[in-house]
């Protein structure tokens, strides 16, 4: 008998803005406190490469996490490559349905996949192995994050150090020519992530009184936002684009 429920595949497209609060209240219940920018960008960003900027996502899965042997959840499937090495070289390889391969966790709503997010990286949910979380570098890459290049730098490496992806780690933090990486995400998003924390997460978003159109309110977040979303229209399947790259 399987372990897991198999539901419809469905994408579910949200935004920084959709996504930003949402971490922040999951990213407390683990830490007591919620995150600065410098850790909620390292978060962001890695969504966004994960899932083509949330224009890919599927079933609320934020980080395309895979339900591992002890998982009870919902799952779905979806075709999806890895990038593998093989005598030496990099090679990219496609599965589809039915492949246990192409199964990923499935949430019904963002705010459960935000949570089963932060949770796997940052709580031992396998307490009973005698085994120390596997993910726990990865989140306190995040948590110990201050703002520079070298968090993301130390974040990727931690996840690959720890499996969470295959590909190679430096086109996994650099894209190819410096575009499409988690480093280059995290350098677009710092300004709208800096605005919603000035803003403040609890804070209740009004529009600002006139003349009150400064670097922290909502409207200025907004722009930013929307001039981010602008720029990055173009992206699609960002787990295709760099397959192709890859093997280019």
């Amino acid at each position: 008998m399987s372990k897991f429920t198999i539901v419809k595949t469905e994408t579910t497209r949200i935004t920084a803005a959709d996504l930003m609060p949402t971490v922040s209240k999951c990213y407390a219940e683990i830490t007591g406190d919620a995150p600065d920018a410098a850790s909620l960008c390292l978060i962001v960003a890695q969504s966004a490469l994960e899932t083509g900027a949330w224009k890919s996502i599927q079933n609320f899965n934020v980080g395309n996490i895979r339900p591992g042997r002890g998982w009870r959840g919902q799952v779905c499937q979806f075709k999806c490559n890895e990038r593998i090495m093989r005598d030496g070289k990099w090679v990219v390889e496609w599965y589809s349905p039915t492949d246990p391969r192409t199964n990923f966790r499935a949430f019904p709503t963002l705010e459960e996949g935000v949570r089963d997010y932060c949770r796997f990286l940052g709580v031992d949910t396998t307490p009973h192995n005698g085994k120390p979380n596997r993910y726990q570098d990865c989140w306190d890459a995040i948590v110990e994050a201050d703002g520079d290049d070298a968090d993301v730098y130390e974040f990727v490496t931690e996840l690959y150090r720890a499996g969470y992806f295959t590909a190679p780690p430096d086109l996994y933090y650099d894209g190819r020519n410096g575009k499409g990486g988690v480093l280059a995400l995290y350098r677009q998003f710092m300004p709208v992530v800096e605005a919603f924390v000035e803003v403040g997460a609890d804070k209740t978003l009004a529009p600002p009184a006139p003349g009150d159109i400064e670097t922290g309110t909502l409207e200025e977040m907004n722009r930013r936002l929307k001039e981010l979303e602008a720029e990055m229209s173009g992206m699609k399947n960002w787990r295709a684009g760099l397959a192709e790259a890859t093997a280019a």
